[in-house]
């Protein structure tokens, strides 16, 4: 960039004051017989002097010599698209952010919401003596959330709620919540969340000296060993697997169980 052809003229404020940045630049060549080079180096500064002009660079007044103008033309650019940078980053960092709280979050979000609806329907139900409200979808969903394992939901809640009773997770569903969420992530089910699901769901019932019976224990446990030991295998991959073969037992016993 050239200092303009026009004059620029310096902005007016109250206080009669303004600010410009100043910056003079030169190219400066040596030889050999140069023996005083700092007042070589002075001696051209002084004569790019006589160039210096009054411009404007995006708003701001600079005072420069016509390589001055160049360099501080690139340093405007390259802040401006620096700016521009930040603001694309800070837009996908919240994109991100939405879509990890949507993926995870979400889960979460949705069985609080079941639980308000089926509050809302049993008020409606148990106070106001609403017939049409007996039982309505809300109520027997809202009962499956709250009284049913989800091991998802689960995993994300021990994920994000910094909690330090993690055993409780591993005795309900018989893994450690990352392992589920990396058969989540990794897209692998095959039967074996429902399994899971089923067995929390039996085991947070044994109250009262109730217990589950110790043959659907021992498969259990078989079946969370054989997951493991055949990840990222499922029981539906192989129908003649020890895998499946122990999937089957669970819901044999199970079915039993609930009888």
């Amino acid at each position: 960039m050239q200092a303009s052809s026009q004059p620029t003229t310096p902005p007016e404020s109250p206080d009669k004051t303004w600010e410009a940045d100043a910056i003079v630049v030169e190219k400066l060549h040596f030889s050999e017989d140069d023996v005083n080079h700092e007042e070589h180096a002075k001696n051209r500064l002084r004569e790019a002097c006589d160039d210096v002009a009054l411009d404007e660079i995006r708003d701001k007044f600079v005072y420069s010599n016509r390589k001055g103008f160049v360099i501080m033309e690139e340093l405007s650019d390259l802040r401006h698209d620096m700016k521009s940078m930040e603001s694309k980053f800070a837009v996908l960092e919240k994109q991100i952010g939405s879509m990890r709280l949507e993926g995870e979050g979400g889960w979460l979000q949705e069985e609080a919401l079941a639980i308000r609806r089926r509050f809302i329907d049993c008020f409606k139900r148990d106070v106001l003596k609403l017939p049409e409200y007996e039982r309505t979808n809300a109520i027997k969903v809202g009962n499956r959330v709250a009284h049913h394992g989800n091991a998802v939901s689960d995993a994300y809640l021990f994920k994000h709620d910094n909690r330090m009773d993690i055993q409780t997770y591993s005795q309900l569903y018989g893994f450690q919540y990352p392992q589920v969420l990396q058969y989540l992530n990794e897209r692998i089910d095959g039967g074996i969340f429902s399994v899971i699901n089923a067995h929390a769901s039996l085991l947070a019932q044994c109250t009262e000296g109730k217990e589950i019976s110790p043959n659907l224990k021992e498969v259990f446990r078989s079946f969370i060993t054989l997951a493991e030991t055949s990840y990222p295998l499922t029981p539906i991959d192989d129908d003649k697997s020890q895998l499946t073969k122990a999937y089957w037992d669970f819901w044999r016993l199970h079915n039993q169980e609930k009888k």
